[in-house]
């Protein structure tokens, strides 16, 4: 019963066998209290197992249901949708991705809404205000059956969709003078569209637009002369935008706590500057760009209401300037930013959670400054110093960001199984472990046959029980304490991994706590802050210069600076690539 007084009710899972709470519900509706069930207003359904017939019976059962939403559920057809609608007068509708395998967990072919099916539920939902669709085959044709049945539409959001065209998108602002949020991915709409926009619908706070090649400074400028009430920009790779229409919002639209120029290359410090001196009340920005350097990083500790600040892939911006921002605003949450590159070749990320034949080496091959597999690595360095996050690097690359925005993406090491020893599991971790549960049961072109798991130091494998048919990248975390025996079974693994198309990573704090029979059959080394002395260093690096004690002192004062360095053994003591800072810049210890 209390199901009902609340007048909402959420659900996800597989609701037949494991929801106790919608055993309650069915109870409910179906029960003693048969006659409550027309007080339930809101239904929302999440990755849920759920038949056509089912949620039929609840739109009978519930007819006062105004609030609809339905994501990444199986069982269903969007045709159960528009018989809903003439049972319930809805207000909100939110539908994505929903199909008919029964395995949730995997990907499948999803039943996207087709034109007819939209045009019913415009014409039977006249008070829909609340619309959001991942439906890519719609076109013009149903929304344009919206934008004239659907008057007091005030919530536009269409997810991935090149049918939709400056035809559809002008006839919502004819018609429906009250949007107050307008979400387009990937439509074909131009600045025609924004400015019909900007001119009837004045009560535009939020505009949300990936991927939109056609709109330019034109558009965004009107919107901003117009659109006072404006909160939220998010301009996603919208390429065309510059520092004019930037400016304008500056100029225009004071009360913004919303800026999102991601793949917008062609905005500047300018900018940026211009926003922190007109938009005090912002507390979301998120920047991408050649044009952005430690010029916006400074203006930005000037922002005091700034609460999330993504600058991944600001190749200009230092380190330095991002330890400088976070300590005048150690509550500001920056993230998913680059750690001091010099180009694009091996980006690395921060990933800020809570804490063989020669066929198969050629497959394997999946960064040109990432070792090759089978390799042998070293990784040493304190606690908090970056190790992990660098292995997480390696093992997931561009590949799991690409995929969200809908691009291929490659791994930095491409493996087929990846085997985690390790006596406790970081939160990290779990995210690795997710992405190639990802990666496995992906759609075309993005799946991959990859594992990962994870063992304790008393299951350690023999080596010969890996096929060399696959690449497989075992990581010896934290185990220099671990006894003898242990010990023992992680040396083969240096030894004669190769031969079974093994890759071990062995990590620890110290270099000089590491077996030194691991030491010596490395083929690269990896040394972050809190790795060892500076003799240590001065030991390593006496093969490479006539001055090792120069040479310690530079690379010292790189780790300090939360740099890592890496020794390739693999190269040629006169390659550049030799001895690097990170994974993909020479670094030459005689200067």
């Amino acid at each position: 019963m209390y199901l009902l007084k609340r007048r909402k009710a959420e659900f996800s899972g597989d609701l037949t066998n494991t929801c106790i709470q919608w055993r309650k519900f069915k109870k409910v509706i179906c029960g003693k209290y048969k006659p409550h069930a027309p007080f339930l207003l809101q239904l929302y359904l999440s990755s849920c197992k759920v038949s056509n017939n089912t949620l039929y019976v609840i739109a009978e059962l519930c007819p006062n249901l105004q609030y609809l939403k339905i994501r990444w559920c199986c069982g269903l057809s969007n045709k159960v949708i528009s018989k809903i609608a003439q049972i319930c007068h809805l207000e909100s509708l939110d539908v994505s991705r929903i199909t008919r395998i029964k395995n949730i967990k995997r990907f499948g072919k999803y039943k996207y809404m087709k034109d007819i099916t939209l045009c019913k539920i415009a014409y039977l939902s006249p008070n829909l205000q609340y619309l959001k669709l991942g439906a890519p085959i719609i076109t013009d044709i149903s929304l344009r059956a919206v934008a004239h049945s659907c008057i007091n539409l005030r919530h536009l959001k269409l997810n991935y969709n090149e049918n939709i065209t400056d035809v559809s998108i002008i006839e919502i602002a004819q018609n429906c003078p009250y949007l107050e949020y307008l979400g387009l991915w990937r439509s074909n709409i131009t600045d025609a569209s924004l400015k019909q926009i900007a001119k009837l619908c004045s009560k535009l706070h939020t505009l949300r637009l990936i991927y939109c090649p056609k709109i330019t400074d034109k558009g965004i400028y009107v919107i901003a002369s117009a659109c006072s009430n404006m909160q939220k920009y998010k301009l996603e790779d919208c390429e065309e935008i510059t520092d004019i229409s930037v400016k304008k919002i500056a100029q225009s639209n004071p009360n913004l706590k919303y800026l999102n120029f991601v793949g917008c290359h062609l905005v500047s410090d300018e900018s940026i500057c211009n926003i922190v001196q007109s938009c005090p009340k912002l507390e979301q920005l998120y920047l991408e760009g050649y044009n952005i350097t430690d010029v916006s990083m400074s203006a930005l500790a000037n922002l005091y209401n700034l609460q999330k600040l993504d600058i991944e892939d600001c190749e200009k911006v230092s380190t330095n300037a991002i330890i400088t921002l976070q300590n005048k605003n150690p509550t500001l949450n920056i993230i998913s930013c680059l750690i001091k590159m010099k180009d694009k070749g091996m980006p690395i990320y921060v990933y800020n959670i809570n804490e063989t034949s020669k066929k198969s080496s050629e497959r394997m091959k999946g960064n040109r400054y990432s070792p090759d597999c089978p390799f042998r690595m070293l990784i040493n360095g304190s606690s908090n110093s970056g190790k992990t996050n660098m292995e997480i690097n390696l093992m997931l690359g561009k590949k799991l960001k690409c995929m969200f925005n809908g691009k291929k993406g490659d791994r930095y090491i491409r493996n087929d199984d990846l085997v985690l020893v390790a006596k406790h599991s970081e939160p990290k971790w779990e995210l690795v472990k997710n992405a190639y549960q990802i990666f496995a049961n992906a759609p075309k072109p993005y799946r991959e046959d990859v594992t990962f798991k994870t063992i304790v130091p008393d299951k350690i494998p023999d080596i010969t029980k890996f096929s060399p048919e696959r690449s497989t990248v075992v990581i010896f975390k934290d185990l220099c304490a671990e006894p003898k025996k242990v010990q023992v079974r992680i040396i083969p693994y240096f030894i004669s991994g190769q031969h079974q198309n093994v890759s071990p990573i062995y990590v620890s704090q110290k270099y000089t706590q590491t077996p030194k029979i691991i030491c010596e059959n490395i083929s690269h080394l990896c040394l972050f802050q809190g790795s060892g002395s500076r003799d240590d260093i001065c030991r390593i690096v006496r093969q490479y210069t006539d001055d090792p004690k120069k040479a310690s002192k530079i690379i010292d004062k790189h780790l300090r600076d939360r740099n890592f360095v890496v020794f390739d053994f693999t190269k040629a003591i006169d390659n550049p690539l030799a001895v690097r800072l990170g994974w993909d810049t020479p670094l030459k210890l005689d200067e």
